[in-house]
């Protein structure tokens, strides 16, 4: 449409209400959200957007952008997995949180079932490392692949250190005995007259 100016001149003027610089008789009403079921990259003016979720307000998945409910809300008690502890079955609390009842079956939280642990050796530095181990057991040995298990401060040389501390770990029994050099799982009087036989020797 149009008016006469002063110099009897027709200005034309294009309706466009909204400013958006689309004429009002070519604006597309429809969804313009690309999240939506719905979505139209046709429409110019904002309409009704299909988008699903849960439209509980006190539901623990409550969704405020939601315009259809499809069903999926979730309560505090419902049953949920907790995928970091073994994906055993947990309950939400009050507070929507996935909690277990009872004891966690991943005590130590290293991601690893409990009744799935491997215990071991888990330093690679070790004779005996075990790379499927989870769990260190104590059992590192650090003497019996040594090229000279005389030398148990690992220096290059059996000196007086290497001594104290065999004489410190005397009697020791079990895997992982300090000074064991012959690898009998005790620091006993044979591994002394090893360590003494090779006493100032360089490794």
């Amino acid at each position: 449409m149009g008016h006469l100016d002063a110099d009897c001149a027709c200005i034309i003027e294009l309706l466009d209400s909204d400013g958006d610089g689309i004429c009002d008789g070519e604006e597309v009403e429809g969804c313009m959200n690309p999240e939506a079921l719905n979505y139209d990259p046709e429409a110019t003016d904002e309409g009704f957007c299909e988008i699903p979720g849960c439209k509980e307000s006190t539901a623990c998945n409550f969704d405020p952008q939601a315009t259809l409910d499809d069903g999926s809300c979730i309560w505090p008690g419902e049953p949920c997995i907790i995928e970091t502890s073994c994906e055993y079955e947990a309950y939400l609390n009050e507070n929507c949180e996935c909690t277990f009842v009872g004891l966690d079956p991943d005590s130590n939280g290293n991601g690893i079932c409990d009744f799935d642990e491997v215990l071991g050796c888990t330093d690679p530095e070790a004779c005996n490392f075990n790379p499927e181990a989870a769990v260190n057991d104590g059992s590192c040995d650090y003497e019996s692949c040594a090229d000279c298990p005389e030398d148990i401060d690992g220096d290059g040389i059996v000196a007086i250190n290497d001594l104290l501390t065999l004489l410190s770990n005397f009697g020791c029994t079990g895997n992982g005995c300090a000074g064991d050099i012959d690898g009998d799982g005790s620091t006993t009087v044979n591994d002394i007259l090893a360590l003494l036989s090779s006493f100032g020797g360089n490794c």
